[in-house]
């Protein structure tokens, strides 16, 4: 399913393409069906070029998302108005009624305290609605239950009513929004890049990558493999090869995927210069970073994390030990911690190399064929997030005759701003968040070398010999992205209502914040088309021109029936997942007199996410069709005779334990 992640300019309240590019953006095309994740950055823009935003922090206050025609109205049904003074009632006034309709239903219903009240107003409302009498009266009742689709009847008190003045009230029909979330996590979302590494054919088994991104530092995930209906246990943030193995059982085997990240530790204690990597023949990884976790001192020794940017495809790669002159072999682009380990040990050095935990996995399908692609839900894995600092360590103390070596690193992943280094020679002049080490030189000069990759960490040699305390960081012009994630239900029932057997439909998308003590405010609205791919057919290719489904996550979203059922009697059956994927079709044939059909929903191979489409087509009169959940038992829907032949379509929501309606179609 497609994923949003949102740059929202809210002084001018418009969506931008990124933190540096203020042109504007436009939302994808979003599905019915999906839990849409989604990420939002909200920034205030400034009069720098080189820096056109500023983070705004919306962590601590209330955002709300809605996904519908801002001030919609229903499009069908009835409601009525009612005086609890003295509980009368009008009979049902259409949705589009005029002024004199609603009018002329008050004026002979409420007898008691409204007969004389004039109505006015547009059709289809809003009314204003003014007593006939002065005096106060309390504010009218709305029931909108036959309302469509799903909507609310709005009652304002406009003047109220006193001895001089007669009340005055306000009536307004208001569809209710499609979607709409306000809990949020604030920080970078965890997620998961699936990567094949081989197919899996006749006489070859399935084998794919698993990496979790943007460093989850708690919670849990889980595995699924729609071609086997299984989904694993909950996984740890951090689990090592065999515990994911566990999880996923013997139907699977896992081992540390390739790439790393990998600790490195340098067994010789003392002082240590940063490893350094050459991915120059590499394929597929655009940077190589080494932090230095631990710095090398007396009876301590130096651990470095080496991170590759990108996934290794091809190619090879070296370390450098800087301290021990030493250059490794060629390792190549598909090395495990192991691979590693050897190289750095090759001519006697005594290192140890392990894979950083929660990273990535191999998962090779001990079966053989063909499989689908696995899904990873990580909605329950955390993420960091904070200001951002910066880390320093002494890598060399420096001494008569050797020369001060200091690391220093910028913590909390800086997307904007500038940072000012003070070392023995007094404080720096601004430096860019993402500084190159050439940058870093020309600011520091001659009496400096520094070393390290683009943004840092940075290595500072002090070229004079002798002692040098150690060097501090001003962090107060770097900016931190504050990003808010959280998941959008595109399942409620007002939206299936809505869409009916419309391909797509336009609506809008708003954002509001609410400051903790402030007021609430709109900061953006930006349109957005709603695909329906449930009930228009086979999935068998994803839909829309430009596709976020892959064809087994369509496979993953349907309960899939091979073929048509045929009734014409009393009778029940399981609908059970299959494959290839299609709908449900109960098609109730001609038979003898009246009859009940119960179809049941299975629950054993079903998924949360699951949707079963039921489309009921009774070229007779006498069936009536109850559809029912296996767990349960309870009737989730019944499809009764209307009085001649009509085509009915259900859809239900797997939701874990057990399906639920969600649509239903006349």
């Amino acid at each position: 399913m497609p994923s949003l992640s949102l740059n929202i300019d809210v002084q001018n309240r418009q969506l931008v393409r990124g933190f540096s590019n203020s042109i504007g953006a436009q939302l994808p095309n979003v599905f019915l069906g999906d839990t849409l994740p989604l990420t939002m950055r909200f920034m205030s823009p400034t009069t720098d070029p080189s820096n056109p935003y500023v983070d705004v922090d919306y962590s601590s206050a209330f955002v709300e998302v809605g996904v519908g025609a801002v001030g919609g109205v229903p499009t069908g049904g009835t409601f009525k108005l009612s005086d609890t003074a003295s509980s009368q009632n009008t009979a049902a006034i259409p949705y589009n009624s005029t002024a004199a309709a609603v009018q002329s239903a008050i004026n002979s219903a409420l007898t008691t305290n409204w007969s004389t009240a004039t109505v006015s107003g547009p059709t289809g409302g809003p009314w204003i609605i003014t007593n006939g009498a002065n005096g106060a009266q309390p504010l009218l009742a709305g029931n909108s239950s036959l309302l469509t689709p799903l909507s609310s009847v709005q009652v304002l008190e406009l003047i109220a009513g006193t001895s001089t003045n007669p009340e005055v009230q306000q009536i307004n029909l208001i569809r209710q929004v499609l979607a709409y979330a306000n809990t949020w996590s604030a920080g970078p979302a965890a997620g998961s890049a699936i990567t094949s590494l081989q197919s899996g054919g006749p006489a070859t088994s399935n084998v794919q990558q698993i990496a979790l991104t943007n460093t989850p530092n708690s919670g849990t995930f889980k595995i699924t493999s729609p071609s086997d209906s299984l989904t694993s246990s909950a996984i740890a943030y951090n689990a090592q090869a065999a515990a994911v193995q566990a999880a996923l059982g013997s139907g699977f085997t896992v081992s540390e995927g390739v790439g790393g990240p990998w600790i490195i530790t340098r067994n010789t204690t003392g002082t240590a210069t940063a490893l350094t990597c050459n991915i120059s023949a590499l394929t597929g990884v655009t940077a190589a970073t080494v932090t230095v976790l631990t710095a090398g001192a007396t009876g301590v020794a130096m651990v470095c994390l080496l991170t590759f940017t990108g996934t290794p495809t091809a190619g090879y790669f070296t370390i450098t030990s800087p301290t021990d002159s030493y250059t490794t072999p060629n390792i190549n682009w598909n090395a495990n911690s192991s691979t590693v380990l050897a190289a750095l040990t090759s001519t006697g050095l005594t290192w140890t190399v392990a894979q950083a935990p929660g990273t990535n996995y191999i998962v090779t399908r001990v079966a053989v064929g063909a499989a689908l692609a696995l899904t990873v839900d990580t909605t329950s894995l955390t993420t960091a997030t904070g200001v951002p600092g910066y880390s320093q360590s002494t890598i060399t103390a420096g001494g008569l005759g050797t020369q001060n070596i200091q690391q220093v690193a910028l913590t909390n992943s800086p997307s904007g701003g500038t940072w000012v280094l003070t070392t023995d020679s007094g404080s720096s002049s601004a430096i860019p968040y993402n500084a190159t080490a050439a940058q870093l030189q020309a600011i520091l000069g001659s009496n400096y070398i520094v070393s390290g990759n683009t943004g840092g960490p940075w290595v500072i040699t002090h070229v004079a010999t002798g002692t040098v305390a150690a060097y501090t960081v001003n962090a107060s012009g770097l900016q931190s992205p504050i990003t808010l994630t959280g998941n959008i239900p595109l399942t409620t029932t007002t939206l299936y209502e809505v869409m009916g057997d419309l391909a797509s439909i336009a609506e809008t998308l708003e954002i509001s914040v609410t400051p903790t003590g402030g007021y609430k405010a709109t900061v953006v609205q930006a349109p957005i088309t709603i695909e329906n791919n449930l009930i228009k057919g086979t999935p068998t290719t994803p839909p829309g021109p430009s596709s976020f489904l892959t064809q087994s996550q369509a496979d993953a979203r349907y309960l899939p029936q091979a073929d048509a059922l045929s009734v014409s009697a009393t009778g029940s059956s399981t609908l059970a997942r299959l494959s290839p994927t299609t709908t449900h079709q109960v098609i109730a044939s001609a038979g003898s007199g009246a009859y009940t059909y119960t179809a049941t929903l299975g629950n054993t191979s079903a998924r949360a996410g699951d949707l079963a489409i039921v489309v009921i087509n009774e070229p007779t009169t006498n069936a009536t069709i109850v559809i029912q959940d296996q767990a349960s038992t309870s009737t989730l829907a019944t499809v009764a005779p209307t009085g001649s032949a009509y085509t009915s379509t259900c859809v239900f929501l797997f939701g874990g334990t057990n399906w639920s309606l969600v649509y239903k179609s006349a």
